[in-house]
């Protein structure tokens, strides 16, 4: 799995999940919001001001990772699932995947 962000011209570093493991949300929250979405998203508020996180449905980003998102007081907005045409770092993953040698 892939995990990476962006605001306005600030990116966040690209996350690497190695392997064809499930993440579920506990992994999720210890492996990309813990150490890199919440240092990113306070860095954004910084300097654009008040931020919301977007995610897609996906189970990892439900559950234990919505409880440590609102503990951070982290606004996030709700997504659909998959959809390139509405989220923009979408069209990335194709081409990352295909770089790695994954599809």
């Amino acid at each position: 799995m892939a995990w990476g962000a962006f605001c306005g011209t600030t990116k966040s570093d690209l996350v690497f999940i190695p392997g064809k493991a499930k993440v579920d949300a506990v992994t999720y929250v210890e492996t990309v919001i813990e150490p890199y979405l919440v240092p990113f998203w306070h860095k954004c508020c910084k300097e654009y001001g008040w931020m919301k996180v977007i995610e897609d449905g996906a189970p990892r980003h439900k559950g234990k990772s919505i409880i440590y998102r609102n503990l951070n007081e982290m606004d996030t907005i709700a997504w659909p699932a998959q959809s390139p045409d509405l989220n923009l770092i979408e069209a990335l993953w194709m081409d990352i995947e295909t770089e790695l040698g994954e599809t």
